[in-house]
């Protein structure tokens, strides 16, 4: 019974582990494009 909670417990804390490191890139990517739009490549035509 214990050791179930305690892997439940662990398998919790992993799967928020990967979603706040998504939300951080995630965030990390919008800031810098929000901040820094890239132009198209090319001569303007």
């Amino acid at each position: 019974m214990l050791a179930q909670l305690l892997n439940g417990l662990i398998i919790g804390a992993m799967y928020a582990l990967v979603a706040i490191g998504f939300t951080l890139v995630f965030g990390v990517l919008l800031i810098a494009f929000a901040v820094e739009p890239r132009e198209p490549e090319g001569d303007g035509r």
